[in-house]
């Protein structure tokens, strides 16, 4: 079990790579993001996004929670990235988006505390796969 100045670190991390990422797609730059992208999957959170991609959604959270042993703040940044991901890579979009809302959805049955920020990203997870 990691402790609580991990996952600090590990959300200041991300939020420095969100802004990166951010900031890459403002300029139009793609492909340096989906790159960015690639390389915190496997640099912060120890992940393949082709392993990810390939797992079944009925298998996903004991295969990250058991398996990889993920905490909740690695499993709330990791659905966060995939709906980064998502946005960038049209092929791949619905299967990033329903990954990335079972693990929300199961981080609130787990957690049982109300995320008004968890909510609003699986709303607008929700809208973004609804648009064709």
């Amino acid at each position: 079990m990691y402790n609580r100045d991990y996952f600090l670190k590990l959300v200041q991390q991300f939020a420095q790579v969100l802004a990166r990422i951010s900031g890459l797609k403002e300029k139009g730059e793609q492909e340096k993001a989906a790159e960015l992208i690639r390389d915190t999957y496997s640099g912060l959170l120890k992940l393949e996004r082709s392993y990810l991609l390939e797992l079944e959604e009925a298998q996903l959270i004991s295969t990250l929670r058991e398996l990889h042993r993920l905490e909740y703040d690695q499993l709330e940044v990791l659905a966060r990235l995939m709906y980064e991901d998502a946005g960038l890579d049209t092929a791949q979009k619905n299967n990033l988006c329903q990954k990335a809302l079972l693990i929300l959805q199961y981080l609130n049955t787990e957690q049982r505390v109300y995320s008004f920020e968890r909510e609003q990203l699986m709303e607008n997870i929700r809208m973004f796969a609804d648009k064709g």
